[in-house]
């Protein structure tokens, strides 16, 4: 049996493994979700914006590590590494939670600061290892013809567990007062996101398409083999265009953190309002992208990118026409995470549609490598902005994000060509 005939029988197998691995990890991510959460229990410490868009922002820094999620990661036991890495991130948050629970009275809050920015560095390091590989594993697994209807079940099976899962978690803040509450939530959360890794046990991978040979001892020597391949992508016209339009719109997702800051500053919502935030993630994942997701095996994943590009702007531009609205502010938030969830996918597929012939970890990663600089400059620039300005710094930010939203839509629909019809950019010069 050859590799497609393979990757065919298993199809179905592999969707429910991939499909349930979502489902129980959103069932349990609602009471810890570093989106929403996270930020807003930084927020109870007292913290600057300028310090939690530094700290939030170390999840853009951390992408260099993408560089070794194939040759760590990958390869024929990349399923079983993959659900040993996964397992690590709520067990940061599991013993997080644990820690405060036992010693919150014992030392002052900056302790508590610093230990959340190490537990959610420690996250980071683990999305960014993880996610490169996980999204190849299951991209060689899944026929052509249903990369996007498996992105809308796993948008469905995600955001239907992620709603039921707001239950617990609401459940679980008003069971206590902060930050206990939040201790509890860092606590069941986990439990239920580590779980959800046994799902994987079920996937049946037909092998990766190339193996990336693992790492040698010399750190110079690996940084040169990893760095080598993204060398190669940039060679090409065409990877340097998507990485134009691609930064636009991850230059806006870093500063989604500022629209929690935006409810808390200026609409008065208190940390009892962070279930509501968390309930606009899920529906952004479930409504959105489960409609959306559907469109790209008929048209394709750059007409997804447009739409995402469209997400983001008309984020922004909600919290500016309607400022005094906790409807327009949700709706943006939503807007704007299933902005980032499309963008993912798009990373992932437009590129591997793109630039035949590369290893979708090294797509992945180059990308994210490099958009990082920019990602790094805005979310403190958006952050300070804020602390300085207050109300009308959140107007600068927020109209910055519906420019950058605007380039980025023209440039997937006017530039970046659609390769499943064959379309090239092309460059043509006038003869002089």
């Amino acid at each position: 049996m050859d590799r497609t005939e393979s990757v065919s029988r298993n199809f179905r197998r592999n969707a429910a493994a991939v499909v349930g691995f979502d489902a129980v990890w959103s069932l349990g991510s609602p009471a810890c979700n570093i989106y929403t959460v996270v930020p807003a229990y930084l927020l109870f410490l007292g913290v600057s914006k300028t310090v939690l868009q530094f700290i939030t922002v170390s999840l853009t820094f951390l992408v260099v590590l993408q560089l070794w999620s194939g040759p760590l990661l990958g390869g024929l036991n990349r399923r079983r590494l993959l659900m040993v890495s996964w397992f690590i991130y709520p067990l940061t948050l599991f013993l997080f939670g644990l820690l405060g629970l036992a010693g919150w009275t014992l030392v002052p809050k900056g302790v508590w600061v610093v230990l959340m920015a190490l537990a959610f560095i420690c996250v980071a390091i683990t999305i960014q290892l993880s996610v490169p590989a996980y999204a190849e594993m299951v991209l060689e697994n899944t026929p052509m013809g249903w990369r996007g209807r498996l992105a809308s079940l796993r948008s469905l099976g995600a955001g239907l567990f992620g709603i039921a899962g707001l239950f617990l978690a609401q459940h679980l803040m008003a069971g206590w007062d902060a930050p206990h509450n939040f201790h509890w939530c860092f606590i069941v959360g986990p439990l239920l996101m580590g779980l959800s890794c046994q799902s994987l046990w079920g996937f049946r991978d037909s092998g990766p398409v190339s193996v990336e040979p693992p790492l040698v001892p010399s750190t110079a020597s690996a940084f040169n083999a990893a760095i080598g391949p993204v060398r190669g992508l940039l060679s090409h016209f065409t990877f340097r265009v998507f990485i134009v339009f691609l930064a636009l719109l991850t230059m806006g997702h870093s500063l989604a953190p500022l629209l929690l800051g935006y409810g808390r500053d200026v609409l008065g919502m208190t940390v009892v309002d962070t279930n509501k935030f968390t309930a606009a993630y899920y529906a952004g994942a479930f409504f959105l992208g489960m409609a959306i997701t559907l469109l790209a095996d008929r048209f394709g994943f750059r007409l997804i990118a447009v739409i995402a590009a469209l997400n983001l702007g008309i984020a922004f531009l909600a919290p500016i026409l309607f400022p005094h609205s906790v409807w327009a502010l949700l709706i943006a938030y939503a807007l704007i995470i299933s902005s980032m969830n499309l963008t993912s996918l798009v990373l992932a597929n437009l590129g591997n549609e793109l630039m035949p012939g590369n290893k979708t970890t090294t797509i992945i990663a180059a990308s994210s490598l490099l958009v990082m600089p920019l990602n790094l400059i805005t979310a403190p620039l958006g952050g300070r902005l804020v602390d300085v300005y207050g109300a009308a710094g959140y107007t600068a930010v927020f109209t910055g994000g519906v420019v950058l939203s605007l380039c980025a839509a023209l440039g997937f629909l006017v530039v970046i060509r659609e390769p499943r019809t064959g379309e090239e950019i092309v460059i043509r010069q006038r003869a002089i």
